[in-house]
């Protein structure tokens, strides 16, 4: 085989690893005494579940060492996570679990360094598991790299980073769903309520995810949002109606009881039915009197058992 550089080769020796298949000279050389161990040897052992008792205990052994050693596996685990092994992951979850936080972050700071994509994009990842708004300029930074950007702005978002916001708002039209739902919760998260209007369009959506989470963030938004949802029922079309509507109960808006208690004749079924267990959402006890009329509807909008009527 023709490696082309020094690289290639750490390539082949880690696949091998990854794997299991290494040399059975390798295996062999393995110690015994796992307190003296190198990392790889330790990783090696550990992943390994064992067909034999023996080979179970020593697997055992080799991952207890690992959690013993602690800041330093912690360390280790991180310059090997671009590689796609369940093993590295696992325990470094539950290794990050056994530490205190003040030990944990800076090892994912310096991940941030890594000369790989992966790694910094999991290392923002994990940082937002911790509250530590403070570090926000070592991730803010992220929101423009293509590959990381994701878990920057996920992050951002559940440290409350309020002067996140700008680089996050253009999340909300990019081409992948999975960002724009992140984009959309994280604004959530902050609670800026003056994304209000940068949100509505996101009822629109082609995936009914988006849409979903748009309705929720709007839902969190107060006053500011619901006057802009109360003006926005008027010109409507029917799907984008429902949400608005659907949006209006979970916020429990008083305000918006006369409006929907017009849209009880609504043509739309779906919309007399969204209309029903929003306005129960708003006040149950009146509700009842509201949607008298409505006992000789189809039975999804009499019992407000189901969801949806249309399918778009």
């Amino acid at each position: 085989m023709h490696l082309h550089s020094g690289r290639s080769v750490v390539a082949l020796v880690m696949t091998l690893w990854i794997s299991g298949s290494t040399p059975g000279a390798a295996r062999a050389a393995e110690p015994t005494d796992w307190t003296t161990a190198e990392f790889d040897d330790l990783m090696i052992a550990a992943q390994k579940s064992g067909d034999t008792d023996e080979r179970r205990v020593r697997g055992a052994a080799a991952k207890a060492e690992m959690v013993r050693r602690g800041p330093e596996t912690l360390r280790y685990l991180v310059t090997k996570i671009h590689y796609r092994n369940i093993q590295i992951r696992l325990l470094l979850n539950e290794l990050r679990y056994k530490l205190e936080d003040d030990v944990v972050l800076p090892v994912f700071l310096e991940g941030l360094d890594s000369e790989y994509d992966r790694t910094r994009r999991l290392c923002v990842f994990f940082l937002g598991k911790y509250d530590a708004p403070q570090h926000a300029d070592r991730v803010l930074p992220w929101l423009d790299d293509p590959e990381v950007a994701g878990s920057a702005v996920r992050t951002l978002g559940k440290w409350k980073v309020q002067r996140a916001v700008p680089g996050i708002l253009p999340f909300l039209n990019d081409p992948k769903e999975r960002r724009r739902i992140v984009a959309v919760n994280a604004l959530k998260e902050i609670g800026d309520h003056s994304v209000v209007a940068n949100l509505m369009p996101c009822l629109d959506d082609d995936y009914f995810t988006v849409r979903e989470v748009a309705s929720e963030a709007l839902a969190s938004m107060g006053m500011e949002a619901e006057g802009v949802l109360l003006d926005a029922l008027h010109d409507a079309p029917t799907r984008r109606l429902r949400l608005i509507v659907k949006t209006l109960g979970a916020m429990q808006s008083k305000r918006a009881v006369r409006n929907l208690r017009k849209l009880l004749q609504h043509e739309d079924p779906g919309v007399r039915g969204d209309v029903v267990r929003a306005l129960r959402r708003i006040d149950a006890d009146r509700a009842t009197r509201w949607v008298a009329d409505s006992d000789n509807d189809v039975p999804f909008v009499r019992t407000g058992l189901r969801e949806s009527a249309i399918d778009n």
